[in-house]
């Protein structure tokens, strides 16, 4: 119970933080919001290697999810404005989703072991990666557009994504989508620990989602070269519903299966989805764009995970049939898909 207390406290933290963060990212440019992202990470470390209370966790459980949201969608945003003029932006879009994934999938890997001799020497690793990553920003430019091009009011810029259509239908049902396959990947791991599995071989199963993660992610610029994206995202569809029914199931290799499917269909389509949401967006709004496309994902999930323990053992009923709900929606998006390699401008 109090490890869903202190993930809904970090998933609503991020709700509330999402959209003022990514407005401050487009006034004092994305570089120096990743720095504040990174430094705030580094002190949520720090707390949780000198705490001895639940309380200073809740505390650093908020400083975690609030420095996050200086960084989710702000990368994105600063991935486009670094992107070479005329290049197909959806390679590069698959790169860092392919490095973040790699990233975690090693943190997982080795999380396990550490945690096995102690969660300190987990705590310090995360410390040491947030300071190297302080050190590489510093040497990385920091872009801020003109101010006349600047909106300066928080309510036109929400007004001015949400009267475009495809904008709309993206963070609507798209962060729908995302937010149940990240509720379903998170709590993978106890779905799996539920049924009998081993630690090592959990984070085996994730370690190999890492793997094959990577290897679709490569090869994104030549799969939507080769064939339509609304075909595509159809036969993704079509996987999510089959992975998120899986879930229901008592079979070891289904529910590892199904787990795994979920997160590499999901990073595929998600990336499809996010270089056209990123590529009509206009690039002094972009990373509040992606921040309120963000916010519609972790509003679900701080629900999820606030409200999953009244739900007791059925909570995985509840997942599957929302997941494969969510991934019926995404029906709604496949005209607004209709793009060949999108180029930044």
């Amino acid at each position: 119970m109090e490890i869903t207390v202190f993930q809904g406290i970090i998933n609503l933290s991020m709700m509330f933080a999402e959209i003022p963060t990514g407005i401050i990212a487009d006034r004092i440019g994305k570089r120096n919001s990743l720095l504040l992202g990174n430094f705030s990470l580094l002190l949520y470390y720090i707390l949780l290697i000198i705490s001895n209370s639940f309380y200073l966790y809740i505390v650093a459980a908020l400083i975690f999810g609030t420095g996050l949201t200086f960084i989710s969608g702000t990368d994105q945003a600063y991935l486009y404005d670094l992107v070479p003029e005329n290049s197909s932006t959806v390679k590069y879009l698959g790169r860092l989703t392919s490095i973040v994934t790699l990233a975690l999938g090693i943190a997982m890997l080795l999380g396990g072991y550490f945690q096995a001799i102690n969660w300190n020497i987990v705590f310090f690793a995360g410390a040491i990666m947030q300071f190297l990553g302080i050190i590489i920003l510093l040497f990385m430019p920091n872009i801020i557009y003109d101010s006349s091009q600047k909106i300066s009011k928080t309510t036109r810029i929400i007004k001015k994504i949400f009267k475009d259509d495809t904008l709309r239908n993206i963070i609507i049902f798209s962060g729908f989508n995302v937010g149940m396959v990240s509720t379903a990947y998170i709590l993978g791991q106890e779905i799996l620990s539920n049924i009998g599995m081993s630690t090592k071989y959990v984070s085996f199963i994730f370690f190999l989602d890492t793997i094959i993660s990577i290897i679709i992610l490569s090869l994104i610029e030549k799969i939507t070269k080769k064939f339509n994206s609304q075909i595509i995202i159809l036969t993704c569809i079509a996987i999510l519903i089959m992975s998120f029914a899986g879930l229901l199931s008592k079979n070891y290799f289904i529910i590892s299966l199904s787990i795994i499917i979920l997160s590499v269909c999901s990073n595929f389509t998600d990336t499809i989805i996010m270089d056209c949401f990123c590529c009509k967006i206009d690039n002094n709004i972009r990373a509040t764009g992606v921040s309120i496309f963000n916010m519609s994902s972790s509003l679900l999930m701080s629900l999820l995970f606030t409200s999953i323990g009244f739900f007791g053992n059925y909570y995985i009923y509840i997942i599957s049939f929302l997941g494969v709900l969510s991934s019926i929606l995404l029906i709604k998006l496949i005209k607004h898909l209709s793009y060949d390699s999108p180029q930044t401008n």
